[in-house]
């Protein structure tokens, strides 16, 4: 349901006190929150947290950036992967069988 009208509580760094703070100022979805916000106002956007408020702060950018590329269904490079060069790494690879291909989950270390 929450997929089908585009809840603003789907976005990632949206928690539950933030989702409910918005849908009670009438921000139900990430359409609603790219058409009435922008990062400056989202970041001083006040919710409560046990028993005293926060602001949203620097999740802020994010919030927006996920909203956005969610909503022009197109990816978004957020950074440029950085290696740096030397003549030899070292490979760490896990990997897991699908629970419905093996009954036990297990997971093997095939080199490194």
């Amino acid at each position: 349901m929450a997929e089908a009208a585009s809840d603003v509580s789907l976005l990632p760094n949206v928690d539950q006190s933030l989702a409910r703070a918005l849908h009670g100022f009438g921000v139900c979805t990430w359409e609603e929150l790219l058409a009435v916000s922008n990062v400056t106002s989202l970041s001083e956007f006040r919710r409560f947290v046990g028993i005293r408020q926060q602001k949203v702060g620097k999740k802020a950018e994010r919030i927006l950036l996920f909203a956005d590329t969610i909503e022009k269904q197109q990816e978004k490079i957020l950074a440029v992967p950085s290696i740096p060069s030397f003549p030899n790494y070292v490979m760490f690879d896990l990997e897991g069988m699908p629970p419905q291909f093996d009954e036990l989950d297990r997971i093997y270390l095939w080199g490194m």
